[in-house]
């Protein structure tokens, strides 16, 4: 009974351990490549080569830099905001320097 015991608990460490180097090593802008959506609409896709989607035209090129989000359109100075995850990376909130926060949840 006790040797059952002893190779659960190695099992349990083990995939606790695999799972803590995954989510440790995983990029930033990783958590962002998702299509995420907004109670009023606005649909916003982020993509893992970089490029970004607002409906209806609006696309470019995002990235993350000091902690901050950056959108930038055809090449010009990037839009930095601050974001935060909550909801277990399932809501993105956008924080415009305006102070008009955008609520976007992953679909």
């Amino acid at each position: 009974m006790n040797k059952y015991l002893v190779i659960l608990g190695i099992a349990v460490l083990l995939i606790a351990v695999v799972f803590t180097v995954y989510f440790l090593n995983q990029n930033e802008s990783d958590r962002f490549v998702e299509t995420w959506k907004s109670d009023d609409g606005l649909q916003m896709n982020f993509y893992s080569n970089g490029s970004y989607f607002v409906t209806p035209t609006i696309y470019g090129k995002y990235s993350i830099k000091d902690g901050k989000l950056q959108l930038s359109v055809d090449g010009e100075t990037p839009y930095t905001m601050d974001y935060e995850f909550s909801n277990d990376y399932q809501t993105l909130t956008i924080i415009n320097p305006d102070g008009d926060d955008t609520i976007l949840i992953g679909q």
